[in-house]
């Protein structure tokens, strides 16, 4: 099934959502949970056992999107959990 989380990249991706992610004004902010970080880990671990090419993206980093989510930078989040 295709998902509905990015435009243009739905057929070749697979989307990872999570509860937050704003402050009580809508304001982007990193506020994950004790719980989300270890389930997030979890997940784009197994993730990428099952996919060891994928890249692994914010939607903020894909081309052409102008969104803030998932407030926080995936690429310094993987770093820190790679070298954990």
């Amino acid at each position: 099934m295709r998902g509905a989380h990015a435009r243009g990249h739905n057929a070749t991706s697979i989307g990872v959502c999570y509860v937050g992610g704003v402050d009580e004004k809508m304001n982007p902010e990193d506020n994950r949970t004790a719980e989300q970080l270890r389930s997030m880990q979890l997940l784009v671990s197994l993730l990428w056992a099952m996919f060891p090419d994928a890249d692994v993206l914010g939607h903020r980093d894909l081309p052409e999107v102008t969104k803030a989510c998932p407030s926080f930078d995936v690429k310094t989040w993987l770093e820190a959990i790679r070298s954990s």
